[in-house]
């Protein structure tokens, strides 16, 4: 079990990256990019196993335990108006499953989902393009991937499709970032 000043420690350094976007004002897309580019790119903290509490515990910018940033940045979204569901809830072979086995991490459909209500002006040719590149990421390594996915988050995915007889290209976002966010709740 992690100490409680571990704990803190990363919620606030968590908190620092998320704060911000509590701040956010529309149009203010460039700081918004930044914000979820540091989150999503930046490690937190690490617990060494056998240390004690009070000792350091902490190892700044090397590396981090995963599930007290997902902790942080779960319950962050929750207190602005977000749903939260837990793996056991979306499981295979639960009643509300949402994926067919443990190892597949993108639920498919909430992908779809979003991609239509995010780009509601493109074709559902350019979504099927946008949603196959995102999960089928080029890249030989995980970082390679990481950091295609990264990209692809903070710039949208270049998709192209045919209207009037004509091809059209366009970026598919898979983050509004020019939604205006409050300490309250959603827009």
């Amino acid at each position: 079990m992690l100490g409680e000043s571990v704990v803190e420690e990363c919620n606030a350094r968590v908190a620092g990256v998320l704060g911000p976007l509590s701040q956010a004002r529309n149009g203010d897309r460039d700081n918004n990019r930044d914000i979820v580019s540091r989150l999503l790119i930046s490690p937190c903290c690490s617990y060494r196993p056998g240390a004690v509490p009070g000792s350091k515990t902490i190892q700044d910018m090397t590396s981090f335990i995963e599930s007290v940033v997902e902790d942080a940045a779960l319950a962050w979204l929750e207190s602005i108006g977000y749903a939260v569901k837990h793996g056991p809830e979306i499981a295979p072979g639960e009643l509300f499953a949402e994926r067919g086995a443990y190892g597949q991490v993108i639920l498919p459909t909430r992908l779809r989902e979003a991609l239509m209500r995010l780009n509601s002006t493109l074709p559902a040719e350019a979504i099927d393009d946008a949603f196959r590149e995102i999960i089928r990421l080029e890249g030989a390594t995980l970082d390679a991937r990481n950091r295609t996915f990264h990209r692809l988050l903070v710039d949208g995915v270049t998709v192209e499709y045919r209207a009037d007889g004509v091809i059209r290209g366009a970026q598919a976002r898979l983050i509004d970032f020019d939604i205006r966010i409050t300490t309250t709740g959603l827009p």
